[in-house]
């Protein structure tokens, strides 16, 4: 950053005036713009011109933590200039209701950014994340709620979660057998991401089992790290356009443009098949099947849905879309569960009370189902205070303004920035005791707030809430539960040698989500090995 705002030893007088008469210029515009849109919220004041509060971010890795110590100076609604954009942040649950509730309308766009954009080829996007909201947006979402994420659709697939389980328990219980740690986060990534391809397209990606393609997983896994990693890249032409030559100076362009090629030659044709469901949809309209046993995945629903002013999808637009909602399932839900079981190794106490509840409901001589999970209420509760003290995405996606607004007495522009900070609304001290103490006995005390709605308690919001809560919401929240009751049920977990609670490395590194700087690996000893073996 230093290097960006220093003079070259050489530079000329009449550098030094044109760079002072662009900081005069800008700082009029920036009182002209404030003038404009009345009594802007309170923030701190831009440290330049023309990077505006850029500066004030840069000094950690967490820009949520930043964010939540000057919303402690600043208050819960938070005005920023970063570069050209505007910026609000909220930070607390009242504020969060009155954006996303009351005034939510305002705030369900998108902002537009560069890389999603060259990946998919148009800035006009066709998936339900990044979608601006209008008639197709919500023809969207309407098809992923109805056809994927209702209550019909996911217990149809609960057959498909149970075997997913105990396919990926027996390997553990294999591993855990050779008396090294496991590792969690890659069964945890396993379960999810077979869990929601089996949904998908009824295919298994992720594990050991002669049914796995081993070149197809690694370009499967490669291809969504790799999204992760430079899709959720920082880049400066976001917030000053005119700067748009330095991101391709730097070559984001062609990464974007290789990741777009990938998607097309990889994910498509190999991974998802869409030609292949595309003929197989031809040859039952031809043939005339009504096969009534015959179940569609969700491609099949894609290719065959028109969506789009009654045409159907495109192939690049099935391929966004399919990727938007692996991503979105994946990260979050084997995020969470990391963070859940390295928070039960730390505190053995506390899965001590989980287990000792398993094996009331559940007892020991059969497999836990997911009929007994409303009954499980310390460890619902344990999942409410992992959601709300380790929100596995902090900002959500970012939201955009679309039209000038008032809240709460203050002026918001138009297409502002709306950054959404989980971290600061979950720990409001005005909802929350001690909110930075990790504590799941709260939520005992309070069973009620129920994170699944998206519209009435806005104190636990990690799916997000109003018009753009997460679709899978409830599909997530089932697979953590899942996955740490039976982890939970069928093994005692601890540290590996060496490794004590006091000292353990629970940091986190952002990139979208927050998961763990290192990944879990822990001793594993079965509880009931003859039952996972049956």
């Amino acid at each position: 950053m230093e290097k960006l705002l220093q003079f070259e030893s050489g530079s000329s007088m009449t550098g030094v005036v044109a760079l002072g008469v662009l900081m005069i210029v800008s700082v009029l515009l920036l009182l002209l713009q404030g003038r404009k849109n009345g009594t802007l919220p309170p923030g701190p004041r831009p440290a330049w011109p023309v990077l505006g509060n850029f500066p004030a971010l840069m000094g950690g890795q967490m820009p949520f933590l930043t964010l939540h110590k000057l919303s402690a100076q600043f208050g819960p609604l938070m005005y920023l200039r970063l570069g050209s954009v505007p910026c609000v942040v909220i930070s607390s649950s009242e504020v969060a209701k009155e954006v996303l509730q009351v005034k939510g309308a305002s705030f369900a766009g998108r902002p537009k950014r560069y890389g999603p954009a060259v990946i998919a080829g148009t800035s006009d996007f066709k998936n339900i994340s990044l979608a601006p909201p209008g008639p197709y947006w919500r023809q969207l979402r309407k098809s992923c709620t109805h056809e994927l994420f209702s209550p019909s659709r996911l217990a149809s697939y609960e057959g498909a979660r149970t075997d997913e389980i105990r396919i990926m328990l027996k390997e553990l219980l294999i591993d855990s057998k050779k008396g090294d740690a496991v590792d969690v986060r890659g069964w945890l990534t396993g379960v999810t991401a077979n869990n929601i391809t089996r949904m998908l397209i009824k295919k298994r990606f992720f594990g050991k089992g002669p049914d796995i393609n081993q070149e197809q997983k690694k370009d499967f896994e490669r291809l969504i790290y790799r999204i992760y990693d430079e899709a959720s890249a920082f880049l400066i032409s976001d917030y000053i356009p005119y700067l748009q030559f330095v991101t391709e100076l730097q070559g984001w362009t062609s990464r974007f443009k290789d990741i777009r090629n990938e998607l097309t030659s990889t994910l498509l044709p190999r991974i998802f098949e869409v030609e292949k469901h595309k003929q197989r949809a031809k040859e039952r309209e031809l043939s005339g099947d009504s096969d009534s046993d015959y179940v569609p995945d969700f491609v099949d629903l894609l290719v065959g849905a028109p969506l789009d002013d009654g045409k159907p999808l495109s192939d690049n637009d099935i391929s966004m879309m399919l990727t938007d909602l692996f991503l979105g399932a994946r990260g979050t839900s084997a995020t969470t569960a990391e963070w859940a079981l390295a928070e039960f190794v730390i505190r053995p106490e506390l899965m001590k009370r989980a287990q000792d509840e398993l094996d009331t409901v559940v007892g020991k001589d059969r497999l836990l189902r997911e009929s007994d999970l409303p009954h499980l209420h310390y460890l619902n509760a344990f999942v409410k205070e992992i959601f709300r003290f380790r929100p596995p995405a902090p900002f959500g996606i970012p939201r955009e303004s679309t039209r000038a607004c008032e809240v709460l007495g203050y002026s918001i522009p138009a297409h502002a920035l709306v950054l959404v900070n989980q971290y600061s609304v979950h720990r409001d001290p005005s909802v929350y005791r001690n909110p930075n103490e990790f504590d799941p006995e709260r939520f005992m005390e309070q069973p009620e707030v129920n994170h699944l709605s998206g519209v009435d308690f806005f104190q636990l919001i990690p799916f997000g809430a109003g018009l753009r809560t997460c679709p899978g919401n409830k599909l997530g929240n089932l697979l953590v539960l899942l996955m740490l009751g039976n982890l939970l049920h069928h093994f005692d977990w601890s540290l590996p040698p060496g490794e004590c609670a006091d000292s353990f490395d629970m940091s986190g590194v952002y990139t979208f989500v927050c998961s763990r700087k290192k990944p879990l690996f822990l001793i594993a000893k079965p509880r009931s090995p003859a039952l996972l073996l049956g």
